[in-house]
């Protein structure tokens, strides 16, 4: 697709690495008449920039250590009047989004953000803009998130545990657990056990000992794993063993996004 000139100076302000990365390079901004001229981690570093710089648009969450998205809007709106505000937030808090109409912020997102509700800010005010079809390629950075989860799942059944999926993404462990289970349709819970399963599965046919099988997915005792092992086979781990065939496969079955 042809680019078209940028009418639109953004600048994106928050705190979740991941998430600023995805907002600057997920999103088709130049087809929307829109140039990131910034990138900030808090209000303050945002207001820095915008207090000698030119800019159109800010897009910031609310949520942040230091200087909140609503200190940032309000500063904003009595210092430079003009600049449209847009605000977003993993939580559906009326009262967030109460406040802000105080401060003139009229365009109000809840995380995870979705590629049609950015798209109708922006596309509306952009010259011609590009026609929008079900099958964009831009439909957000949430399922490339929870994709690089489940390797990073697959990859160490033993060792990981939400927090440290959290910790990789850059999320806190409340955030990926929400995300996670919006675009995996399923929960982090859910998608490790069936991933230590099928792997201890694997293992045994393989003539791993059970003890040893339990150990390699994340189980020190036992009695627990076979508990586990039995609620998702149907079987205790000896069976298993004794009936064991080729071809058994994860019952859960998981996409990495939503269908059109």
């Amino acid at each position: 697709m042809e680019n078209k000139s940028a009418s639109l100076n953004l600048i994106i302000v928050d705190d979740e690495p991941y998430s600023l990365e995805g907002l600057h390079d997920l999103f088709p901004w130049i087809d929307w008449g829109v140039r990131i001229v910034a990138l900030a981690r808090d209000g303050s570093e945002a207001l820095e920039y915008i207090r000698i710089n030119p800019v159109d648009v800010v897009l910031s969450d609310i949520r942040m250590p230091g200087m909140d998205g609503l200190s940032l809007a309000r500063i904003v709106r009595g210092e430079f009047p003009r600049i449209r505000v847009i605000l977003l937030s993993a939580f559906a808090d009326f009262e967030y989004a109460r406040e802000a109409l105080r401060y003139g912020v009229k365009e109000y997102l809840v995380k995870p953000v979705q590629y049609q509700s950015l798209a109708d800010l922006f596309v509306p005010v952009a010259p011609a803009p590009p026609s929008r079809t079900a099958c964009s390629p831009y439909q957000g950075y949430y399922p490339e998130i929870i994709k690089s989860v489940q390797q990073f799942i697959e990859a160490n059944p033993d060792t990981v545990s939400l927090e440290s999926a959290a910790w990789e993404t850059g999320f806190s462990p409340g955030y990926l657990s929400r995300i996670f289970h919006e675009y995996a349709h399923v929960t982090f819970s859910e998608y490790l056990n069936a991933c230590r399963m099928r792997k201890a599965g694997e293992l045994i046919q393989s003539g791993l000992s059970i003890d040893n099988a339990a150990s390699r997915v994340g189980y020190g005792n036992l009695q627990n794993f076979s508990r586990a092992f039995r609620k998702y086979y149907g079987v205790t781990p000896v069976v298993y063993r004794l009936n064991a065939t080729p071809g058994i496969t994860c019952k859960i079955s998981v996409r990495n996004s939503r269908e059109g």
